[in-house]
C-alpha cells in the first residue's frame, strides 16, 4: 500500500495485491522482460502494526503470485528501508516493528529467493478480466485520474487471492491469452 501509514491495510489491498502482481507476471511473460519487483517491508507498505509477519506474507505474495502467471523476476527488492518518515528506521516512533529483526527477517526472506529468480516460469493466469480500453481512457478523462485510481474499474467480484486470474486492456497480451484458449471475461 502506498497510502498514510495511518490508514490500515485491508483483506481488499491484499486481495488486489494478487491481481497487480499475476497482471505483471502475465506481462512479463508475453514481451519477455524481466520485472524488477519491491516489496513491502517499511512503514508505509506495512504500517504501524505491521511487522515481519506481514512483510513475508507480502513476499510471497510478490514473488509467487507474479511467477504464477509466467513472470520473470530480474531483480526483488525491499522498499524503502532508510527512507524518512518510510523506513525501517523511522525517526517519528510511527513503524513499531523491532528494527534489527525487520531488517534480518527481510534480507533472509529476500536471500532466500534470491537463486529461483532467475528460473524461467511455465505459469500463465487460469482466467482473463479484460477491461476495453475505450470506456476506460473515457472514465479517466471524465474524472481527470492521472493514473489508474481506486474505483476506476470494479474489481471488487474477482478474488485474485485464490483465482489466478489478470486484469488487462486491449493489446497483445489479451491477444496471446484468447490464442492460448485463456478464458476471457470482459468486464
Amino acid at each position: 500500500d502506498d497510502g498514510l501509514i495511518d490508514r490500515a491495510i485491508t483483506r481488499e489491498n491484499v486481495r488486489l495485491l494478487y491481481g497487480m502482481c499475476r497482471t505483471f507476471g502475465w506481462l512479463s511473460q508475453v514481451y519477455d522482460k524481466s520485472l524488477m519487483l519491491w516489496t513491502g517491508a517499511n512503514a508505509w507498505s506495512l504500517k504501524k502494526h505491521g511487522g515481519l509477519a506481514e512483510a513475508r506474507l507480502n513476499l510471497d505474495i510478490v514473488h509467487d503470485a507474479t511467477r504464477q502467471a509466467g513472470g520473470q523476476i530480474g531483480m526483488l527488492m525491499a522498499w524503502g528501508w532508510n527512507i524518512r518518515f518510510q523506513g525501517v528506521y523511522d525517526d517519528e516512533g510511527n513503524f513499531a516493528a523491532d528494527k534489527e529483526s525487520m531488517i534480518a527477517g527481510v534480507s533472509q526472506l529476500l536471500a532466500a529467493r534470491r537463486e529461483r529468480l532467475s528460473i524461467p516460469s511455465a505459469g500463465r493466469p487460469d482466467r482473463v478480466y479484460h477491461v476495453p480500453t475505450a470506456p476506460l481512457l473515457a472514465a479517466i478523462g471524465e474524472k481527470r485520474f492521472d493514473h489508474l485510481a481506486e474505483g476506476i474499474v470494479n474489481l471488487s467480484r474477482i478474488d485474485f487471492a485464490t483465482e489466478n486470474a489478470v486484469y488487462l486492456t486491449d493489446g497483445r497480451a489479451l491477444d496471446e491469452a484468447r490464442q492460448l484458449g485463456i478464458p476471457v471475461t470482459t468486464l
